[in-house]
């Protein structure tokens, strides 16, 4: 899903896991990009549109059709009349958006897990390395990114290394800001592995 917020004099960050927002200190935004491809928090887009319908533009859009739908549903019932939508894919999303020159501040990737198995791994590396490359070519220098995979398979060394990659060929530097995992409701146990899952990086691309 990508969510586009127009602020003004508004310091927020969303917290894509508990749709939570938090203020982030000495940080001005004029537009965010929340790109959440193929999955249901379509709600999120909603909430955020709702707390700031005085000075924030939401666009949503997802490959999924269905999503789409149940974003505008829930447009709907919450009288938002900030939101448009719009259903495509992440990997051609990114270049049109590049392409056509949509100045974005702050974008957010939060994608579907890429792999659910270790033989293809390497093939959901690569489509990371994509997504982050393009959304660091769309920033401006000293723009904001927050990047995150789902998928115990693509590890913090193998996740770390690809944004290391994908930063050297888009030309740009990242000053990390954040790291996190999953809140504790999703407790990670050391004896299971595929509990270890969740990667979230918050950068500033200089």
């Amino acid at each position: 899903m990508i969510h586009q917020y127009k602020l003004s004099g508004y310091n927020i960050v969303l917290d894509v896991y508990s749709g939570s927002v938090h203020a982030v200190d000495d940080v001005a935004y004029d537009a965010i990009a929340l790109i959440d491809q193929g999955s249901s928090r379509e709600q999120a887009a909603a909430a955020l549109a709702k707390k700031y319908a005085d000075r924030a533009d939401v666009t949503a859009a997802d490959i999924s059709a269905e999503a789409i739908a149940m974003a505008q549903r829930n447009a709907q019932r919450n009288n938002l009349t900030n939101m448009d939508f719009l259903c495509e894919d992440t990997f051609e999303l990114l270049p049109r958006l590049e392409k056509e020159g949509h100045p974005y501040d702050f974008i957010i990737l939060d994608p579907p897990a890429f792999t659910k198995a270790r033989r293809t791994v390497e093939n959901a590396m690569r489509g990371y390395k994509e997504i982050n490359y393009r959304a660091m070519k769309l920033l401006p220098r000293g723009g904001y990114l927050a990047t995150a995979s789902c998928s115990h398979f693509a590890t913090e060394e193998l996740f770390i290394k690809m944004l290391r990659s994908a930063a050297k060929d888009a030309h740009r530097q990242l000053r990390q800001i954040e790291v996190r995992q999953q809140a504790p409701d999703h407790p990670i146990l050391w004896g299971v592995p595929e509990t270890n899952y969740l990667k979230f990086f918050l950068f500033q691309v200089i």
